[in-house]
């Protein structure tokens, strides 16, 4: 998180990361975590134990992270 930002009720962070095409990036939290993905640019598919999609920009997915279970973008 960078430093100038603070967690904002239950708000915790708000993440910017950029992917070269074909990169991945994983996340595990040791607790139930709700992420909300927003592509801004290009396309992003993500993976959560059995759940898995498919967005372009101008879309929107929550997705509820039960405690221990990897996120794959």
């Amino acid at each position: 998180m960078k430093k100038n930002r603070t967690p904002f009720g239950s708000l915790v962070a708000v993440n910017e990361h950029t992917l070269k095409e074909g990169a991945t990036l994983s996340f595990i939290h040791a607790q139930i975590q709700t992420v909300l993905l927003v592509p801004i640019a290009g396309q992003l598919n993500y993976r959560s134990g059995n759940e898995q999609g498919h967005m372009d920009v101008g879309q929107a997915s929550c997705v509820v992270l039960p405690a221990a279970t990897p996120l794959q973008l």
